[in-house]
């Protein structure tokens, strides 16, 4: 199985000042910076995480089930198949 290749910028910033004698740390997190879309897995058939060819012979195979999509390729396009976004995360710490 060969899978696309991948790559991920994080950046992290701490300052930490002194407020009315209390250090107070000021804290922001940035993951996937330039939000680059990382396979995470990928379907054997392709080696691509949104592209496979089971969509051509894919049958009901459960009936009776109610699936909430609108049509095959809607149940092929996996979000899991795919590392998260850009995430960014703001803090402050307090200590004394």
């Amino acid at each position: 199985e060969v899978r696309p290749t991948t790559y991920n910028l994080d950046l992290r910033i701490a300052k930490t000042v002194r407020l009315a004698g209390v250090n107070t740390t000021f804290m922001l997190n940035v993951f996937n910076v330039l939000d680059t879309r990382n396979a995470r897995n990928v379907y054997t058939d392709t080696g691509r995480p949104d592209v496979t060819l089971d969509t051509r012979n894919q049958v009901d195979r459960n009936p009776g089930i109610d699936l909430e999509i609108s049509d095959v390729d809607d149940y092929m396009t996996r979000p899991l198949n795919f590392y998260p976004p850009r995430f960014i995360q703001l803090g402050i710490g307090i200590g004394l």
